[in-house]
């Protein structure tokens, strides 16, 4: 019941039923490029999206990414991010995690209570490593 909003690169009409989304990478390996998606959350843009254009056109689209390398010779790749051979799909992750972000949302909407590390100042409690020994006695 919440509104969202989407950005999406380029949306092919039907019959393709395609979402696309590029992106500038380190590396556009499959394998690389699947690191990158887990580090950055990439697996939830793609069942947002997805989920997103199903809610305004009724459409079921496959989701894909173009990784292209942002140094010379700026090889890319094309990743499927709705790959049913591999379960679960990274789209169905990324659902499964914007669903839960989106009630912890409307959570702290409906108590105004909000999820941080507490009202109170922190002191700054340096790691040992980063103390000089002499100043450790």
């Amino acid at each position: 019941g919440m509104m969202c909003k989407a950005r999406l690169d380029k949306l092919l009409p039907e019959p393709f039923d395609i979402i696309l989304d590029l992106k500038a990478v380190r590396s556009a390996s499959p394998v690389d490029f699947a690191r990158s998606a887990a580090d950055y959350g990439y697996d939830i843009q793609a069942g947002f999206y997805t989920d997103g254009v199903k809610a305004a056109t009724g459409r079921d689209c496959r989701f894909f990414f173009i990784p292209q390398e942002k140094e010379a010779p700026y090889l890319s790749s094309v990743v499927d991010a709705t790959d049913e051979r591999h379960q679960p799909m990274a789209a169905e992750v990324g659902r499964h995690k914007y669903r839960q972000a989106l009630e912890r949302l409307a959570d702290a909407l409906a108590s105004d209570r909000w999820p941080g590390y507490g009202d109170e100042p922190h002191a700054l409690a340096l790691p040992v490593w980063a103390v000089p020994q002499e100043l450790t006695t």
